[in-house]
């Protein structure tokens, strides 16, 4: 099974929408951490697998643009590293979410607002 193919059955499962209100999607399993945006503003996903038994091999292909379902990837960003993330609310309804490594050293950064991210 290919990567795009793994991807569109996960949005599959969701009807390729989510109920109103909810505005991040997080995952586990795959071991690694990632998060990907959207262009159609449907709610970010954060894939929270750094804290796993064994790390998954990077994933080195190329996302942005992709489609996927009856959407295209906007942003995506990943990490091969043992760690945690941690979300704290921000102003407005914002999120923001680091992600630690084994030592606790921030190593990345996203905020969510409104079906948006953006990292550092």
């Amino acid at each position: 099974m290919t990567l795009n193919e793994t991807l569109e059955k996960a949005i599959a499962a969701s009807g390729g929408a989510l109920p109103p209100g909810i505005e991040l999607v997080l995952r586990g399993h795959i071991h690694l951490w990632e998060v990907i945006g959207f262009r159609d503003n449907r709610p970010p996903q954060f894939v929270l697998g750094s804290g796993s038994t064994e790390l998954a091999h990077p994933i080195k292909d190329r996302l942005t643009g992709l489609r996927i379902a009856e959407t295209v990837v906007s942003f995506r960003q990943s990490e091969h590293l043992w760690g945690f993330i941690r979300f704290v609310p921000a102003a407005a309804g914002a999120w923001t979410a680091t992600l630690g490594d084994e030592k606790g050293r921030p190593r990345a950064g996203c905020t969510v607002a409104r079906g948006e991210i953006s990292c550092k």
